[in-house]
């Protein structure tokens, strides 16, 4: 047991999965409508992701940090709720077609994004695209982050009980005219 713990640890800590780009939040706020960065989102996944293939239901909350709107001045922040079906495998990166995410601004607004695309692994995370509705509607929406539960930790999550938690960054969210 002992050598499968850390042959999964190897694994996990040396991954260098489908590198996942940047996303340009950055480029497309010059056009409009709001950025935030610094926040952190924890990941959850039913039932845990484990060695084999399969479908798992994927829901994440948390802030998305410090916002700026040049449209919505009110706005400095927010947080996010995503709701997806995934097909995950560890240490595999996880994919979800369909993502509906949820923001809910400090001012009383909300801008819902269905359909965004979802793709992360045991480093990254990326959320493009999709139809937004409510602030912001008509626009684009994108954000990137970066895994900060230890390596370590995911990797004996696999091989015990299945990765059920995982918690990342915020560097960059992004929704606006396009």
């Amino acid at each position: 047991m002992r050598k499968l713990l850390l042959s999964a640890v190897a694994a996990a800590t040396g991954i260098a999965l489908m590198p996942l780009g940047a996303a340009s939040a950055t480029s497309r706020a010059a056009i409009g409508s709001v950025v935030c960065h610094g926040g952190s989102i924890t990941f959850q996944a039913n039932p845990g992701i484990r060695f084999n293939a399969a479908t798992v239901q994927l829901s994440a909350g948390g802030d998305l940090g410090l916002c700026q709107s040049p449209e919505r001045p009110r706005i400095t922040g927010g947080t996010v709720r995503v709701e997806a079906t995934a097909s995950a495998q560890c240490p595999e990166p996880v994919h979800a077609g369909s993502a509906k995410v949820t923001i809910s601004w400090n001012d009383g607004s909300r801008t819902v994004i269905e359909g965004a695309g979802f793709s992360g692994d045991t480093r990254h995370f990326i959320l493009a695209g999709g139809e937004v509705s409510g602030a912001f509607a008509g626009g684009w929406a994108q954000g990137r982050g970066r895994t900060t539960t230890p390596l370590a930790e995911i990797g004996a999550a696999c091989i015990t009980s299945g990765l059920i938690s995982y918690t990342s960054t915020v560097d960059e969210f992004g929704a606006g005219d396009v």
